[in-house]
């Protein structure tokens, strides 16, 4: 379950220690003929716009990030958002309709959903090579 609670807030003291020891061990942990390929990315960034999609969904209360890989072996993260029962959203239930300039029509009877699938992110900004500079980032 989902605590609502934890405000998942750290210091930028403590965010720092985590991005450098990350930085310092993340070519340790691979097999060398992987190291220096950029596999683990520093960072990635997703628009506002895509994340208030994601978590504007019914009954979106969090969201949950998953690790990928694409086709050329570098980890992705995958967003979904995710429900009060701690469940991936990967299909959402909505009434369909149909709007024509200043007409709208259900294309079901009312009260009938549609599933469709539930917004799933992927396609961030990768980091390398778009990377920023930051203190978080040097």
């Amino acid at each position: 379950m989902v605590d609502q609670r934890t405000s998942h807030k750290i210091t930028l003291g403590r965010a720092k220690k985590l991005i450098r020891q990350y930085r310092e061990q993340k070519d340790q942990i691979l097999k060398p003929e992987f190291t220096g390929r950029d596999i683990l990315a520093t960072s990635d960034t997703f628009s506002r716009e895509a994340i208030e999609r994601l978590l504007s969904q019914p009954g979106c209360v969090a969201m949950r990030i998953y690790y990928g890989m694409d086709d050329q072996l570098r980890i992705k993260p995958v967003l979904v958002g995710v429900n009060e029962q701690n469940e991936d959203m990967l299909r959402v239930q909505s009434t369909s309709s149909l709007s024509i300039g200043d007409i709208s029509a259900s294309s079901a009877d009312p009260g009938t959903s549609v599933t469709t699938e539930a917004e799933i992110l992927d396609e961030s900004g990768r980091c390398p090579p778009g990377c920023a500079t930051s203190e978080l980032n040097p």
